[in-house]
């Protein structure tokens, strides 16, 4: 039965008009307090009362479509959706107006699932829920067909879709009884799982439940005062539905997953459902390791390998467990699994005692330069929470300044120097000897390298980076830990100068670090100098090589998005600048020179004149810098206009070296070219530019010189090691020469520099396919699944090696789970 009412113009507004839209059967008892809810925000509403149907659930777009042409007749310009166990925030009926005024669009509203009377679901799945709730009823809407879980209008012309930052409430879920009875409704009604990819099995699903209170400014009212009632057919509580089908479990771990939400729980009841499936198996022990959950994640390696005892992949997730002999076994057996392989190599390189570790003829450390080194191992190196890498060029003097900021912290910290260039690094530290670890190279290396070497020459759960030109200032260490401690994964430092007392050093600092400053406001704020916990390292890879400047930019940019790092401006590092004008002049000249190449890439393939914009981006940095001079405290007058004048000849200095650059390089004439013929000349002047190298490699390739081409590619991957097209582009051409094994290896190398770069590891499958390496090729294709295990085409992959290893059933396996992950609803 369809009733109707009209309750007059909200707040005195004639138009437009809004009707809330509602049926009712089995909760009838709540309108009275849904219609006092919503009353002072609408215009009038329409509902269908349903209990007079003799069917368990009726069509639900029918009753949409009547209630919709209901609204159209009583004048309705807006619909409002509702249902009678929903309740708006009090604050809608002030805020209606603004909402349709706007124009024609579909409004969003939060969705906050009550699982107390007061309290509502945040973690996982359950937070950031939005739902369209508030229509514009244009005369070309209509109710689309699904039968459940559709949107309640759909349109044939574009609309906006806008966000009211409106909570409303669901009252269903606030008792466990009738979140039992909902999953069980909807797994009986949608047995397939059509019409919702991730299935209902999380909807009674308690584990990992974080709820939040109401804030007292989102109320609504009037208050609910739960009558324990279930609100819909009692039939369904009991029935025992069949559980979610592993696509649809896979598809909600992908959900938990960009929320940042465990996801190993769903994994569990994955390999449960599915317990002849090995591959299953070693998600779920990948899933519960990254939780923390190491003998969990045990049991389900050891149910891996006794299904599929060659996989090295299983026993690599097993090899991360805290104990020493377990590790070796595990990293034996995946070396059997897969000799070739890399990954493996250095897994088991990391499973020695940290002693063997690093003084193996093959240590980790050493991979990341030609040439000789040494290490000196001190007698007194702490057993510390946290590793510092101190990195020096040439055994500058200041280095034993920077180590004795260290040592002079309240915290123990395992101190690693790595000096590059040469030097007499000994004589310069020979007051510390005792209390670190020094790794001296003979030859220059970038900073990327630098501090490569010293991630795989420490040891602690925690890592951090000071150059020789800083200090720790106190608590530099313990602030870190602090941080660390509540969960940060990376940690980021304020800049101060060592001596505030000299103009020139606080113009550099106006210059290079105001917005590393403590006080740095939120919108220019630069997040720099982080300490990183050695599992997000392990999962980002390493630093590029190829940069002469900016390689944690590059790096950080892996981590932003996808991993807590915290702004900490009580961790300060104090910055030596030059004291005196003509040292500041040369610094920020040779400041300039380094900068100039890397932003002179970031303009390659635009109609942009070099020297103009180079030009304006330093008069944009000069006004910035005099901003931030009136910022600086203890100033006169005098003193003030003094460090404005030095940020003057700061920026003349900077502007002559990337004019030096600029003249030396002559980049202009070449950005628009297109020659091929040009390419080495192009390279030459945009040295920083991993397209320019790409160019170069694709024409000496061309050109037969595969030798120079092979260079080329490794100079591009080096500037930008997430790109996949360097690797891709010179594993095909090592393949179409047959060397599928060194194609191979090629590809393993890139995934070590950027693990979520999964292009780098399908390519190793690929190779080492031709190459008759079928245990890298496994554990290529299996990594790739852990990774991403919802995605079908890993699962397409894995059945391409099954088949190659005359593994059919599995094959099967993987290519049934693909088709069904495919059928997305």
């Amino acid at each position: 039965m369809l009733e109707t009412r009209l309750i007059g113009p909200a707040g005195g507004a004639p138009v437009p008009r809004v009707v809330a839209v509602f049926s009712y059967r089995y909760d009838a008892h709540l309108v009275p307090d849904l219609l006092a809810n919503i009353g002072p925000a609408i215009h009038g509403w329409a509902a269908w009362d349903d209990r007079a149907a003799t069917d368990q659930l009726t069509s639900e777009p029918a009753r949409r479509r009547l209630l919709v042409q209901a609204a159209r007749d009583m004048g309705a310009d807006w619909i409002l959706a509702a249902d009678p166990d929903e309740r708006y925030e009090d604050a809608l009926a002030a805020r209606m107006r603004d909402l349709t005024a706007r124009g024609p669009a579909i409004w969003t509203f939060d969705c906050r699932e009550m699982f107390t009377p007061d309290a509502y679901r945040t973690d996982g799945i359950w937070g950031g829920r939005t739902r369209a709730r508030l229509f514009a009823l244009t005369d070309s809407a209509g109710v689309p067909d699904a039968a459940l879980h559709g949107q309640w209008l759909t349109y044939p012309e574009p609309l906006a879709t806008r966000h009211a930052g409106l909570n409303f409430y669901h009252l269903r879920m606030a008792s466990a009884a009738r979140r039992k009875l909902r999953r069980n409704l909807y797994a009986a009604e949608d047995p397939e799982r059509r019409f919702q990819a991730v299935g209902y099995d999380y909807l009674d699903d308690e584990r990992g439940m974080v709820l939040e209170q109401i804030p007292a400014q989102r109320r609504y009212s009037p208050a609910h005062l739960d009558d324990d009632g279930l609100w819909a057919p009692a039939v369904y509580l009991p029935v025992t539905a069949p559980p979610d089908p592993p696509a649809a479990r896979l598809r909600l771990m992908a959900r938990l997953a960009k929320t940042g939400a465990a996801t190993h729980h769903v994994a569990q009841d994955l390999t449960d459902a599915a317990r002849d499936d090995p591959d299953l198996a070693i998600v779920a022990a990948d899933r519960a390791q990254r939780a923390g959950l190491p003998q969990v994640a045990l049991d389900h390696v050891r149910r891996a390998l006794a299904l599929q005892p060659g996989s090295a992949v299983a026993a690599l997730v097993g090899a991360a467990c805290d104990d020493p002999d377990l590790r070796q076994r595990m990293t034996t057996l995946a070396l059997q699994a897969a000799p070739d392989s890399l990954i493996v190599q250095q897994a088991r390189l990391r499973s020695m005692a940290p002693h063997d570790r690093l003084r193996h003829p093959q240590a980790l450390w050493r991979r990341w330069f030609d040439g000789v080194a040494t290490m000196h191992e001190g007698a007194a190196i702490p057993k510390a929470a946290m590793a510092v890498v101190v990195i020096g060029f040439r055994a500058p003097a200041n280095l034993a300044q920077a180590v004795q900021s260290l040592r002079d912290q309240d915290q123990p910290v395992e101190i690693v120097v790595v000096n590059t260039g040469g030097g007499d690094v000994r004589t310069v530290l020979r007051d510390h000897l005792d209390a670190i670890r020094l790794i001296a190279v003979d030859r220059p290396c970038v900073v990327g390298r630098a501090r490569n070497i010293g991630i795989d020459a420490s040891i602690a759960p925690i890592v951090g980076f000071l150059a020789s030109d800083c200090l720790a200032l106190p608590g530099w260490v313990a602030h870190r830990l602090t941080r660390h401690a509540t969960g940060a994964q990376a940690v980021s430092s304020a800049v101060v100068p060592v001596n505030s007392r000299s103009l020139s050093s606080l113009a550099a600092s106006c210059w290079l670090h105001r917005r590393r400053w403590p006080g740095a406001p939120d919108d220019v704020r630069a997040r720099h100098g982080f300490s990183y916990t050695r599992t997000l390292l392990d999962s980002r890879g390493y630093f590029p090589v190829g940069p002469q400047v900016a390689e944690d930019t590059i790096y950080n940019e892996r981590i932003y998005d996808s991993a807590r790092n915290d702004w900490a401006p009580e961790v300060l590092t104090a910055h030596a600048y030059p004291t005196n004008p003509l040292a500041l002049i040369a610094d920020m000249m040779a400041r300039g020179r380094r900068r100039t190449p890397g932003e002179i890439a970031s303009l390659v393939g635009t109609q942009t004149n070099l020297w103009r914009e180079m030009n304006a981006r330093l008069f944009r940095r000069h006004v910035l810098a005099r901003t931030a001079s009136f910022d600086l405290p203890g100033l006169g007058p005098v003193r003030r206009a003094l460090v404005r004048q030095l940020i003057r000849l700061i920026r003349f200095s900077d502007l002559c070296g990337i004019y030096l650059t600029l003249a030396r390089l002559r980049p202009g004439r070449l950005q628009r070219q297109a020659n091929p013929n040009q390419a080495a000349q192009i390279a030459r002047a945009l040295p920083m530019a991993a397209s320019a190298q790409m160019a170069l490699a694709a024409t000496l390739e061309g050109q037969g010189d595969l030798a120079g081409a092979d260079a080329a590619w490794v100079r591009a991957h080096d500037l930008a090691p997430d790109l996949s097209v360097p690797v891709l582009d010179r594993c095909s051409r090592l393949d179409a020469q047959g060397a599928h094994a060194l194609a191979a290896q090629v590809a393993e190398q890139a995934a070590i520099m950027a693990p979520r770069q999964t292009m780098h590891l399908r390519r190793i499958r690929v190779s080492a396919l031709r190459a008759g390496q079928s245990g890298r090729a496994l554990l290529s294709a299996q990594m790739c699944l852990l990774d991403a295990p919802w995605d079908p085409i890993h699962h397409r992959n894995l059945a391409q090696v099954y088949r190659k290893l005359g593994q059919d059933k599995m094959a099967a396996l993987r290519d049934s789970m693909a088709e069904a992950l495919e059928q997305v609803p």
